[in-house]
């Protein structure tokens, strides 16, 4: 029966018999929006007791995305049938979209234990699990649902949480799984984009976001981080059009819009447009927590603090419970000094949600970031019992027990944190292995690294530095070319390139390396007194053969810094490298007067081979050796 036949005999019936709402709902069941709900409500004026007839109304709701009216409907659907699992659902559903996780988790629960087959039901708790950091809980749902039912929906979810969880293979697995589920699925390689983009794979990066692009040309979000992609590869014309195309294709119905729009525009440099969006979505939606918070993070990165806290306050009014904004206050109030006012809030948010892992390690963050890694270690430790797959609260534990000299501790914890997928775990392991002269174990992690992501210029560098320093000088101009055309404005990559070079006997590349690396690390530096970089300075000249300059440089820095031991290391590798044996001796032993440790160096720097055969030499080392046990 076609629709104008349906409608003329349902109408019919009610002639027939005005006291009867089934044709109402009928009736209604043919329409949509307002129309719809006309005809419900008739039914509700016969029978106002019926829990179904206001769950229809709900749901029409629903579908107009008018979810402060569905949850109306759907509470009282459930005033007269509290065991009503659509109507517990579609509760939670609204509530979820209102952004009360919280609440909506009572009534995802209830609904499932009502009907625990219903892969709908286990879905959606599983993403509100997500939304409230849940992740451990989120992963049981996910992962009993897909052992029945492999939907894509539930593998792109999957890949979210692994991606919360810093479980970043995990995550890739998942989401190409979602993609193999369903090939015109946009959404899984916008979220593999974005995984790729933090990594530095710049290229897979592009990949993804282009293809989630052509599977849904409007979708705004795929230029936003297309753009960003483009500006961290310094392509700025390709970056800029992406942008421009975000603005463009960005819905004011989408839920992301104003975040689209003022990112986008923070990314060109227009951030008073950026500022004034955000402003105009809080005027807009005075009362929606999330639109407060966007203007309150762009404050905050334009670094106006004190407007950024008033914004912060007034979505903390309107969501007392919210520990994300509570943190967000925590950092402005750290980022301006306020420490006590910072600690409270970060504690707070603990209090609030005790079983938050993220909550945990925030405020474990900050303990480490105040000088206080005991309570930060007990605190990422708590992190790590509540979400034992966590990446980076696994990473989090060995900086804390490294800060702390527990070597042991923290490479057990670092080994752990990169089993399970985060890269910079594999850094600190390297830091380690350098420091302890195990040379061979700090090769093999940057090699590994180096597989798992090769844009990664700073592992390049150690292991060239490693090569280096076993006097494998073909390798190591190999991985540190690979690391200055990473980042060929680091003006370290290009000095120790210039280094190997010159060990290797190439003498006129290792002084283009040094003149480049000198031009890049200007003389400013200096009036800022950043020692370090300003020692650099004084190696390219030494390295240049400019002893008058190099000397004068060193000396000039050491009455601004007279308790600086890499100082006078520094003039020991000068008097070393122009032969002057006994004032590059006088300069070592200053330098281990001051502070300087690092034995296991001097073995392998070059710098110094005009002394170390002298017998004062092993000596002083012999001397320094037994001081340090």
């Amino acid at each position: 029966m076609d629709r104008k036949s349906a409608s003329y005999y349902f109408n019919q019936a009610i002639e027939l018999n005005k006291r009867d709402a089934v044709p109402y709902i009928l009736l209604g069941n043919l329409e949509k929006g307002q129309k719809a709900n006309n005809y419900y409500r008739l039914a509700l004026k016969i029978d106002p007791t019926s829990p179904y007839y206001y769950f229809l109304i709900g749901e029409n709701f629903i579908r107009s995305a008018d979810f402060d009216s569905s949850s109306y409907y759907f509470r009282k659907s459930l005033q007269f049938d509290s065991v009503f699992v659509n109507a517990n659902y579609g509760l939670a559903y609204s509530l979820s979209n209102l952004g009360r996780v919280s609440e909506a988790l009572k009534y995802y629960n209830r609904a499932h234990e009502l009907d625990p087959s219903r892969s709908d039901i286990l879905l959606n708790r599983a993403v509100n699990y997500n939304e409230l950091r849940r992740y451990g809980d989120a992963l049981i749902d996910l992962q009993e649902l897909l052992s029945n039912n492999h939907n894509p929906l539930a593998y792109y979810n999957l890949g979210i949480v692994y991606k919360n969880l810093d479980r970043n293979s995990d995550a890739k697995r998942a989401l190409r799984q979602a993609i193999n589920g369903d090939s015109k699925f946009s959404l899984p390689h916008l979220e593999l984009g974005k995984i790729y983009l933090n990594n530095g794979g710049y290229d897979s990066a592009l990949t993804e976001l282009k293809w989630s692009i052509e599977l849904e040309p409007q979708q705004a979000d795929g230029y936003v981080y297309l753009g960003i992609t483009y500006s961290y590869m310094g392509v700025i014309k390709e970056s800029e059009m992406a942008f421009l195309h975000a603005i463009n294709s960005s819905d004011s119905s989408d839920s992301n819009y104003h975040f689209n729009l003022a990112t986008s525009y923070l990314h060109i440099g227009d951030t008073l447009k950026s500022l004034e969006i955000s402003k105009k979505a809080v005027e807009k939606y005075p009362s929606d927590e999330s639109s407060h918070l966007l203007l309150a993070k762009l404050l905050q990165s334009a670094k106006k603090y004190h407007d950024a806290i008033i914004e912060s306050k007034v979505a903390l009014s309107i969501n007392p419970q919210n520990v994300t904004t509570l943190e967000l206050i925590g950092q402005i109030y750290y980022q301006i000094d306020s420490i006590e006012l910072a600690r409270k809030l970060f504690i707070k948010a603990v209090e609030l949600n005790p079983n938050s892992a993220s909550s945990r390690n925030k405020l474990g963050g900050f303990y480490f970031a105040t000088g206080m890694p005991h309570e930060a270690l007990n605190e990422f430790l708590a992190a790590v019992r509540l979400e034992p797959f966590n990446a980076s609260y696994s990473y989090n534990v060995g900086l804390a027990y490294n800060r702390q000299g527990d070597k042991a501790a923290a490479v057990s914890w670092f080994k752990k944190s990169a089993e399970l997928g985060f890269p910079d775990a594999y850094l600190q392991l390297g830091a380690i292995y350098r420091t302890q002269s195990e040379i061979n174990n700090a090769i093999g992690v940057y090699t590994t690294l180096n597989k798992l992501n090769p844009n990664n210029p700073l592992s390049h560098y150690w292991l060239g530095i490693l090569y280096h320093k076993t006097r494998k000088y073909d390798l190591a101009i190999t991985e540190l070319l690979k690391a200055t055309k990473l980042d060929s404005a680091n003006s370290t990559y290009l000095h120790d390139l210039g280094r190997a070079y010159l060990a290797n006997g190439a003498q006129n590349l290792a002084i283009k390396q040094f003149r480049e690396s000198l031009m890049i690390d200007s003389l400013d530096i200096l009036a800022k007194g950043e020692s370090r970089d300003y020692l650099l300075k004084a190696y390219n000249l030494i390295q240049l053969r400019e002893w008058e300059k190099s000397e004068s440089y060193l000396k000039t820095l050491l009455i601004k810094n007279p308790k600086d031991y890499e100082i006078y290391y520094a003039l020991a590798c000068l008097f070393s490298l122009e032969n002057k044996s006994e004032e590059s001796l006088y300069w070592l032993k200053e330098a281990f007067e001051h502070g300087y440790n690092t034995l296991e160096y001097l073995s392998y720097d070059d710098d110094l081979d005009n002394i170390k055969n002298l017998k004062e030499f092993k000596a002083l080392l012999s001397s320094y050796k037994s001081k340090s046990k």
